[in-house]
């Protein structure tokens, strides 16, 4: 089972220029494979290759690292100091805890390490298995990339549209049939007719069958 949640990252950095985006809230996981979305801000005036990825001895027994090693190519980066990349986690069917911290250790090509701590929940049932992630950067100028996940048999109607503060619509992003998979689009702050949106806040909803989520941005000029 796949799933992909907002994560809630505590960062502890001995070498500076690293930074995580944060997103507050809990990860929340389901038994067996979980992808979680990381962006991470490099501030230094050099760049990272190769992210390695260790499990801290305080780790709980039933969830493990799936993705060891992380190679930072140009095909995952927003821009050069913006980067992007999926971290697979994979949880044993029983949680003994399904409520804790989960301490992890980046290092990266030049030696420099970074500990983080996930807040992890692990979910039973149904829930929580297709999301609406936050939108990237936020505040933005001039685009955003909008990134969500679905969890369904077969294709369903699916629609991304951007409305105002007022509920005015703004922009249709996607209307069409789409089956489980994460997906990303990009919002380059223009109406449906090509005309520049005014700075301010926008809420952006996501519809695919019955599942429905709202989340808020902000533009900048």
């Amino acid at each position: 089972m796949h799933i992909r949640f907002s994560v809630f990252m505590a960062l502890l950095c001995w070498f500076p220029g690293l930074v995580f985006g944060e997103d507050p809230g809990v990860l929340r996981l389901q038994s067996g494979q979980n992808e979680i979305p990381i962006i991470l801000h490099n501030q230094s005036l050099r760049s990272i290759a190769n992210l390695d990825i260790d499990v801290d001895s305080e780790a709980p027994n039933w969830v493990s690292v799936q993705s060891e090693s992380i190679a930072l190519t140009p095909d995952n980066s927003l821009d050069r100091h913006i980067t992007k990349f999926n971290l697979s986690l994979f949880v044993k069917d029983k949680a003994e805890h399904p409520d804790t911290i989960l301490p992890l250790i980046l290092t990266d090509d030049l030696g420099r390490t970074w500990k983080i701590q996930l807040h992890i929940q692990v979910l039973r049932g149904e829930q929580g298995r297709t999301a609406l992630f936050g939108n990237f950067p936020n505040p933005f100028n001039p685009s955003t990339i909008i990134r969500y996940r679905l969890d369904h048999i077969g294709s369903k109607s699916t629609t991304l549209v951007i409305y105002d503060t007022l509920g005015q619509k703004i922009r249709t992003l996607v209307n069409e049939l789409q089956s489980s998979g994460l997906y990303e689009v990009q919002w380059d702050a223009r109406d449906d007719q090509g005309r520049a949106a005014a700075s301010g806040v926008y809420m952006y909803l996501l519809q695919s069958g019955s599942f429905k989520q709202t989340r808020s941005m902000t533009l900048v000029h």
